[in-house]
């Protein structure tokens, strides 16, 4: 109990705090000035997540930085075993990414703002016209330079059994021709699914090699999802 109480108050007091530098990065982005306060976002976003699992009692073990290219606009492409997917992203790759964030956290206050900052986008699934246009939007993301991730499953699967992806799940990349960095998350969701509260967890993250999406022919592009699936698969157990 105490650990969960921990966890839940280094999650929630520095997003409301530091909640008008989210707002000031937002504004000055819109005005194309704000590129110099990236690496503080990232610093900042990163080390709060780093935070936030320590306080869970959890370890990581992560292989295959090397894996990622040194090019901006990059779409990885992970399982999504837990909420604190995006949190296990955020704490251990080298830049901060974006990801297809469901409407509803639009309404949470604070929440909303660092969402933003990090140049997500909102998307409303009951409504194909404005999901269409969220697509497009994380599209023109990638090709202004702004990597993203995306979990083509949908849904979280709460185990460490990879579940079929959606369709059409990988057309953020294929539509923006990004390159694809695979990720394995294996045991996020023992953090808080399991039990419904905080316990550590030993998380492993991988990172596969990058699929270039540039060219592919028209039957590449059908086989892409049960490609990438396949490398997912390759670092989870059983």
């Amino acid at each position: 109990m105490i650990r969960t109480i921990v966890y839940f108050t280094i999650l929630w007091v520095p997003v409301i705090l530091l909640s008008p530098v989210a707002l000031i990065y937002i504004i000055l982005m819109k005005l194309r000035i704000g590129r110099w306060m990236e690496g503080l976002i990232h610093r900042g976003v990163s080390g709060w997540a780093r935070l936030l699992f320590k306080s869970s009692g959890s370890t990581f073990t992560v292989s295959g930085l090397e894996n990622i290219p040194v090019e901006k606009g990059l779409c990885y492409v992970s399982n999504h075993q837990s909420a604190v997917d995006i949190l296990v992203v955020l704490a251990t790759l080298p830049e901060t990414v974006g990801f297809v964030a469901k409407k509803q956290l639009l309404h949470y206050p604070f929440l909303n703002l660092w969402i933003l900052a990090i140049k997500s986008v909102f998307i409303d699934r009951g409504n194909i016209k404005k999901a269409v246009r969220s697509i497009e939007n994380g599209v023109e993301s990638l090709r202004r330079g702004n990597s993203m991730i995306i979990f083509p499953e949908g849904t979280r699967s709460k185990s460490d059994i990879l579940g079929p992806f959606k369709g059409g799940s990988i057309k953020l990349a294929t539509k923006a021709e990004a390159t694809i960095i695979p990720l394995t998350i294996s045991g996020s969701w023992h953090v808080w699914e399991e039990r419904h509260s905080i316990s550590p967890a030993d998380i492993r993250f991988t990172v596969h090699p990058p699929i270039t999406t540039k060219g592919l022919s028209p039957e590449e592009r059908k086989a892409l999802p049960d490609t990438i699936a396949a490398q997912i698969r390759t670092a989870l157990p059983g």
